[in-house]
C-alpha cells in the first residue's frame, strides 16, 4: 500500500504482433499524372499480459476491495527506460510499498525481508 491508499501492482507486459494493415497509395509524375500504386504493409502490435500477472491483478484487486482502498496496476513493458526508473522512484520520488509480481519468483513487496536460500 502506498501513501496515498492505493496498492500498486507492478506487472510487465510483452508486446505482440496483432495484424497487418495494407493500404495502397497512388504515386503522381511531377506534372500531376498518375504513374501508379505503391502498397505499403504496416504491422500493428499490441500488449497482452501472462496468465500470471492477470492472476496476480484479480488477487491485488480483491485484497484492495477488502481493504477499500484503489488498486493501481504500472505496465512497466509500455514505459520507456526513464519511465521505468522514475516508476521505481514513486511518483513523488519517495520510496512507494510496492507489489511487484514475476512470474518466476513468488509475490513480494518492496518491504518484505528477503527469503532465505534454500539449498
Amino acid at each position: 500500500m502506498s501513501a496515498d491508499g492505493k496498492v500498486r501492482v507492478v506487472v510487465r507486459s510483452r508486446k505482440v504482433p496483432a495484424q497487418v494493415v495494407e493500404f495502397h497509395q497512388t504515386l503522381y509524375s511531377p506534372l500531376g499524372l498518375p504513374m501508379g500504386t505503391r502498397t505499403n504493409r504496416q504491422v500493428l502490435y499490441t500488449y497482452v499480459l501472462d496468465e500470471d500477472y492477470q492472476r496476480s491483478i484479480e488477487e491485488a484487486s480483491k485484497l484492495a476491495r477488502s481493504l477499500c482502498l484503489d488498486l493501481e496496476v504500472v505496465d512497466s513493458g509500455k514505459q520507456g527506460f526513464f519511465g521505468r526508473i522514475l516508476s521505481s522512484l514513486g511518483r513523488r520520488g519517495a520510496s512507494m510499498s510496492t507489489i511487484v509480481v514475476s512470474p518466476q519468483s513468488t509475490l513480494m513487496t518492496s518491504h518484505s525481508s528477503r527469503l532465505p536460500d534454500r539449498r
